[in-house]
């Protein structure tokens, strides 16, 4: 995910400058600990994942393997992880707290999972592919954040009555033609705690048309188009549910429906073709010109 990869990044080049700063007995009075987060799948069985580990005190974060004990120093922990079953289909998403002292180990047991069923209408028809996601955040927007997807009725969340924690989630309609069809995605959010499991019907009148016209312009052949909504209220865990990607031949024509907010499309082949955020009303058809150009000028012209 976005946020959490950027916050990695911060941590990788920070974390050895804190450490010559805070000096030996600073680091030895902060306590020496261990956490061994063990990963279940819904056959009891350990499986491998990563968990985002971020300490609300000092604001470290990294990502750990789960099942294996990694040292840390004693203190509060926000935890987060997203993995899938031994049989390759569940995918499975939690986040909860833990302190840390001395030898600490605690759980994500996906068989205390329970089902997240999304869907949108009314529905649009046959002739699609279709998928759930699911995303469980930290409210204080730390970058204790994961998320997964997984086919219908293959995705779990571990609930988690914290109000510390929030869950977003979502469903995506791809057509199975590669030459034609509409995308359809649908995504909410449930704050205050981690539901005992979701089961949502999200209405096609919250959401607005993006009737796309993709010119080839300085391009040829096959594009990727990429849409990305952005928080209404502050929160990355909805924008962890709209993203939608694909990819169709250029010159093409189709329609994308998404939540009704702030989004930015994109295109980009041989070259790049961006036009920043922009708000869209529910219930509202839009259409946008992309490559306007019949050949030029690039994705880096004009340029002064």
């Amino acid at each position: 995910m976005r946020r959490t990869t950027a916050a990695a990044g911060v941590v990788a080049v920070l974390g050895p400058l804190l450490l010559a700063g805070v000096g030996a007995s600073a680091a030895s009075a902060a306590g020496d600990g261990s956490l061994t987060v063990r990963t279940l799948d819904r056959s009891g069985k350990p499986v491998s994942a990563q968990v985002a580990v971020y300490n609300t005190r000092t604001n470290d974060f990294r990502y750990i393997d789960g099942n294996k004990k990694t040292s840390l120093p004693n203190g509060s922990y926000e935890l987060a992880t997203s993995f899938t079953g031994g049989n390759g289909e569940d995918g499975i998403v939690g986040g909860h707290s833990v302190k840390v002292s001395g030898a600490t180990a605690t759980t994500f047991d996906a068989r205390k999972g329970r089902p997240v069923k999304v869907s949108v209408g009314p529905a649009p028809g046959g002739g699609y592919d279709r998928s759930v996601s699911a995303a469980v955040c930290a409210t204080d927007n730390s970058p204790a954040t994961m998320s997964t997807s997984a086919a219908p009725g293959d995705l779990y969340v571990i609930p988690n009555s914290s109000k510390a924690y929030e869950l977003a989630y979502g469903t995506t309609y791809t057509p199975h033609s590669t030459t034609g069809g509409d995308f359809w995605l649908a995504s909410a959010t449930h704050s205050r705690g981690v539901p005992s499991g979701v089961s949502a019907t999200l209405r096609t009148s919250g959401l607005t048309t993006l009737k796309v016209y993709a010119r080839s312009g300085p391009d040829s052949g096959q594009a990727r188009f990429s849409f990305n909504g952005e928080p209404t209220r502050g929160s990355d865990c909805s924008s962890s549910m709209d993203i939608l990607d694909l990819q169709r031949d250029l010159p093409n024509s189709f329609s994308v429906h998404v939540p009704a907010g702030q989004w930015s499309v994109g295109q980009q082949g041989n070259d790049f073709v961006y036009d920043g955020f922009h708000p869209y009303a529910a219930g509202k058809t839009t259409a946008l010109t992309l490559g306007h150009a019949v050949w030029g000028p690039g994705g880096q012209l004009p340029y002064t």
